[in-house]
Order: structure tokens, then C-alpha cells, then sequence
């Protein structure tokens, strides 16, 4: 039987100039810049800019270099008392190199039940996943300065079309940045 709460709609908000070219399959990408800034205005994910990796403690020597005078400090599996987590923070400069195709999902979690009728049972979107996605339109026409839409995508096979065009394409996982154990 199929379980209602594994529904989940990838959605878009693209410029209008863009609109009919995206609906044929063509993905546009915009500046990694672009999405850093409106993450960390609060739209969700603040780590954008960040490249995160984690190696285990046994089969691991960590090089650190200072790109400034090329000192380097070895630390050895032996030195570490946990597995070694490494952040990398993005400069500007990359950032306004690197284009991102971003992607959103609508799950379950973002819908309320609204009626029940002739066994049946009707939802609705949630206000606050409504007020999510106006404000994220609002952010995107105001950093391009164009008028802009959403999609809403037919969920079967999504990944695997975008797979199937040539690029790298997966869910990004999030986590509690206070309980690392689901990240890790």
C-alpha cells in the first residue's frame, strides 16, 4: 500500500524569461552567490557556501596547510579522540563561478487535512509553507530583478531525468547541527 507521507513534489522558481524553456526540460543554472545570500537571510539552509567532508580515524593522516606560508601540521590517527570532521567555507570569488540548479520538495510535512468527504480525505498546503514559498519568489525577483514563477514538477522519475541529461543530481540531507549523529 502506498504511504501518503513519502509524497513529495520537487517545485522551481524560475524568472518568467526562463519559464517556457524550463518547462521543456532545459535547467538553468544562477551563481552560488546568489543562493548563500538568500540561505542566510533565513530561508533555510545557512551552509550553503560550505563544502563539509569526514574521514574515519583509523585510516586517516590529516595534512593542514597555510596557504599563506606553506606550513603544514600532521595529525595522526593516533593524535585524534573522534573521526575528524573538515568544513571548507567557499570565498566570494568561487562562489561567483560556481552555477547551482536548486531544487525544492513540498512533502507531506508542508500539508494540512482540509476536509474528509465520501471516504476521502482532502489536503491543503500549510500557511507557513505558502508564506515560504512567496517569500522565496519575492527574494528571487528581487535579486534578479524580474518577475518570476513557480513550477511544480511531476515527482516520478525526477532525479533520474535530471541524471539522465548529464548532471549530478541528489537530495541534500539536512541535519540538527546539535545532533551530529544523523549527519555523521
Amino acid at each position: 500500500m502506498f504511504n501518503i507521507r513519502n509524497i513529495a513534489i520537487p517545485i522551481k522558481v524560475t524568472e518568467n524569461q526562463y519559464l517556457k524553456s524550463s518547462l521543456k526540460d532545459t535547467v538553468h543554472f544562477g551563481k552560488l552567490m546568489y543562493y548563500t545570500k538568500i540561505e542566510g537571510e533565513g530561508i533555510g539552509d545557512d551552509s550553503e557556501d560550505r563544502i563539509f567532508g569526514k574521514s574515519k580515524k583509523d585510516v586517516t593522516t590529516i595534512t593542514i596547510k597555510d596557504p599563506k606560508n606553506g606550513q603544514e601540521w600532521i595529525i595522526s590517527s593516533k593524535d585524534l579522540t573522534q573521526d575528524p570532521k573538515i568544513e571548507f567555507k567557499l570565498n566570494d570569488e568561487i562562489k561567483e563561478k560556481i552555477g547551482v540548479a536548486c531544487f525544492s520538495l513540498i512533502t507531506f510535512e508542508d500539508f494540512e487535512l482540509y476536509s474528509t468527504s465520501d471516504n476521502q480525505k482532502h489536503f491543503r498546503l500549510k500557511a507557513k509553507a505558502l508564506d515560504d514559498i512567496k517569500k522565496y519568489i519575492q527574494e528571487k525577483e528581487k535579486f534578479t530583478g524580474n518577475k518570476c514563477s513557480l513550477i511544480v514538477y511531476n515527482p516520478s522519475n525526477f532525479l533520474n531525468s535530471i541524471r539522465n541529461s548529464g548532471y549530478e543530481a541528489n537530495k541534500i540531507k539536512y541535519y540538527d547541527p546539535y545532533n551530529l549523529s544523523r549527519f555523521f
